[in-house]
This record gives structure tokens, C-alpha cells and sequence, in this order.
């Protein structure tokens, strides 16, 4: 079982969209978010969306 733990996005969805990349999310069972995803930039509209 695979589990892929995400924390401190900041609201980088750059960074988030790399992280995406090197490990995709279908081929982990359960993925966790550790918090502070949100702040008010650079892209909390497109990283909210993805969560």
C-alpha cells in the first residue's frame, strides 16, 4: 500500500503540479495533506481546485 503525504503548498501550484508529476496520484492508495495548503498567493484558486 502506497501512501503520498503533501504538506506546505503554500498555494505553489507550480511546485504542486511537479510533485504531480514524479509521483501521479492514481497510483497511490490514500494521499494526506499535512496542512498549509492556502496562503493568498501565488495560486490558491488552482491549488484549492486540485485538492
Amino acid at each position: 500500500m502506497r501512501i503520498l503525504l503533501i504538506s506546505d503548498i503554500h498555494a505553489n501550484f507550480v511546485a504542486l503540479e511537479a510533485v504531480v508529476a514524479r509521483f501521479p496520484p492514481q497510483s497511490f492508495y490514500l494521499i494526506l495533506n499535512g496542512g498549509d495548503s492556502l496562503v493568498y498567493v501565488p495560486f490558491p484558486n488552482e491549488t484549492i481546485d486540485w485538492l
